[in-house]
């Protein structure tokens, strides 16, 4: 059986041997590992404040553009605490959007 490693303790792992080497790229936008690991790092901080943990769900709902670094952010940092990311299309009607997040119940919605 393989040995079975967090994104967060892979991204660690990666930062470490090559810290601005990019993670993410969007159009002509890139974050470096380094830039990943700290940025999602400060949401992590707050989003244990809202009461993520093992387990919780977390609803993301961001556009497709710079902003999808954001997303991006959201995502690791959920993984970071444990959390389960549900990302969800922006682009949907707001009453599809408050279905989804009412069936879900998460503990934050970033949107």
């Amino acid at each position: 059986m393989a040995n079975l490693i967090s994104f967060a303790a892979q991204l660690r792992d990666l930062r470490a041997q090559q810290p601005e080497a990019p993670a993410v790229t969007c159009g002509s936008i890139t974050l470096s590992r380094s830039e990943l690991d700290r940025r999602s790092d400060v949401l992590a901080v707050d989003l244990r404040r809202f009461g993520v943990e093992v387990g919780a769900m977390v609803t993301v709902a961001l556009p497709n553009s710079v902003d999808w670094f954001v997303a991006v952010v959201a995502v690791v940092a959920v993984w970071k605490l444990g959390g389960i990311p549900q990302p969800v299309s922006s682009r949907l009607p707001h009453r599809e959007i408050e279905a989804v997040v009412a069936l879900a119940d998460p503990v934050v919605v970033l949107g």
